[in-house]
């Protein structure tokens, strides 16, 4: 399974050290340079915790920087009113036909979805974790418990609920 990951969830999951998760889920993960410009090197230059985390990641060779030049946009998603990072991620995952994109920001999952492109976000690498028995629940009950009391996570509380508490009931388990 091949996915391309925008800035949101490659920056939330390095946060509370869940970046790993991606290798064992996904086959391929795939991540614009612009992305990564924007998660790692500009975090880094912050001081940022998890650009060094994120960055571990890169040298292990578990994600990979594909360059996406500007001219390279199709006019159908230059036009698109979202950030360069998840501009290029939309086209990326086009070009490679990946099986999804993971963006957190809504209005670049109704965009991507509107083009066409499979989305996921970063509590969607969770439930799949979870389904291909990557984590288990008290390892999931542990990471929702800690996303709902970052505040530099930005999700909605109530979407972490809602999530958290369909991966508790068993049937989702069969999925």
């Amino acid at each position: 399974m091949k996915v391309v990951v925008d800035s949101g969830p490659l920056m939330a999951l390095g946060k509370i050290g869940q970046i790993h998760l991606l290798y064992p889920i996904y086959d391929v993960a795939l991540v614009p340079s612009t992305v990564y410009k924007e998660s790692v090197l500009d975090g880094l230059a912050r001081g940022e915790p998890d650009a060094v985390t994120i960055e571990m990641e890169f040298l292990r060779q578990h994600l990979q920087v594909i360059n996406l030049p500007e001219n390279s946009l199709s006019p159908q998603i230059t036009s698109l009113g979202l950030d360069r990072g998840e501009k290029h991620a939309i086209q990326l995952a086009i070009n490679v036909s990946a099986d999804w994109v993971l963006l957190d920001d809504m209005q670049a999952r109704t965009e991507a979805k509107r083009l066409g492109v499979p989305v996921k976000g970063t509590l969607g690498v969770f439930v799949d974790a979870f389904r291909q028995n990557v984590l288990n629940m008290p390892e999931i009950d542990i990471i929702f418990a800690a996303l709902l009391k970052r505040e530099d996570i930005w999700m909605a509380k109530d979407l972490i609920r809602q999530v958290w508490n369909n991966l508790k009931t068993p049937h989702t388990k069969q999925g």
